[in-house]
């Protein structure tokens, strides 16, 4: 797996929508992963599940916090490089996971 795309979401079903409909338009899902964690939403996110059945859905009834759900999700993660999106956020640039395999080629020390 190239690169994982973690995005953690609490009742913004809305702005994840829209997140995950920008990713679909040009993310290869055979290189690359997106893991969503719904972090306690009382806003049926988890309709969205339906929509978008390519992303790897982990879904918790009680609020963890973002920082706890993240760290479900880092562990999850298949990808070379891990990407953190909040779920109201998108890549201005679509070639932006060859950018950043770019610069870690280039400088060996970032992490």
């Amino acid at each position: 797996m190239n690169a994982s795309i973690l995005i953690v979401s609490r009742n913004r079903r809305a702005d994840l929508d829209k997140t995950l409909s920008i990713f679909h338009k040009f993310l290869n899902f055979e290189e690359n992963e997106i893991c969503v964690f719904l972090d306690g939403c009382s806003d049926k996110s988890e309709v969205l599940q339906k929509k978008f059945n390519l992303v790897n859905w982990h879904v918790s009834k009680i609020t963890l916090g973002a920082s706890k759900a993240r760290s479900v999700l880092y562990k999850k993660a298949k990808g070379e490089i891990l990407f953190g999106f909040d779920d109201d956020a998108h890549p201005l640039q679509q070639d932006f996971i060859e950018i950043a395999e770019k610069i870690f080629a280039e400088n060996r020390s970032l992490g």
